[in-house]
């Protein structure tokens, strides 16, 4: 190409230099597939590339593409279930798009085939799955079609993000007994617990355990 300009402007190679970067005269990016073809056109044309780029940049694209792999194998698979909007889901979207987030958001479940969370989900990409629990005659159905989703998606941690049924995996962590704590933690435990009734007052805390107890009554 400088050859080409040289000549229809009939210029010396001083004036050359002083005006063109003639140091690379062409960058060219191809298929590695395609690479021995473009240099053998190149060469027919009397140019003399160097592909020696080529070679490095694969290299480097390899063991990026395999770190890469190797940091989503590490990444904890996540169910999420939802009811509606997807506000909390959608916090965790965003958190998981960090490239160090220890999760992965694999699936969606909504009991509720309206939910706006699904929409959110499907803009981000994630799969998404509704299991209406008004179309199974019983509790233990509903489960259990919930369990065979989480299951065949390989969910290894479930998040509630406003799921408005107790199904059967959050009433056996609720069933759970307690870790065992030592006294000094247990009294530091207790003592804020005194703190904050006090603070909040007794009837707030009648109110959330009346909650708690239709919540856990289905």
């Amino acid at each position: 190409m400088f050859r080409w300009l040289q000549a229809e402007a009939a210029l010396d190679d001083a004036e050359m230099l002083r005006t063109f970067n003639c140091g690379v005269g062409m960058v060219i990016v191809v298929a590695r597939t395609e690479a021995d073809a473009v240099e053998a056109a190149l060469r027919e044309a009397g140019e003399s590339p160097g592909i020696s780029a080529a070679s490095t940049c694969a290299r480097t694209k390899t063991a990026s593409a395999s770190s890469e792999a190797s940091r989503d194998d590490q990444r904890k698979r996540v169910g999420v279930l939802i009811s509606g909007r997807g506000s909390n889901l959608q916090a965790l979207i965003s958190a998981c798009k960090k490239r160090d987030y220890p999760a992965e958001i694999v699936l969606v479940i909504s009991n509720v085939p309206q939910a706006q969370g699904l929409l959110r989900a499907e803009a981000a990409l994630i799969p998404t799955l509704t299991i209406d629990h008004k179309d199974f005659p019983t509790r233990e159905a509903f489960d259990a079609a919930l369990d065979a989703a989480l299951n065949d998606n390989q969910v290894e941690l479930l998040c509630n993000a406003g799921f408005l049924r107790l199904h059967a995996r959050l009433r056996r962590a609720l069933a759970r007994p307690p870790p065992q704590r030592s006294s000094l933690a247990a009294a530091c435990l207790q003592r804020a617990a005194f703190a904050r009734a006090r603070h909040r007052g007794r009837m707030q805390d009648q109110r959330l355990h009346h909650t708690f107890r239709a919540c856990r009554d289905g």
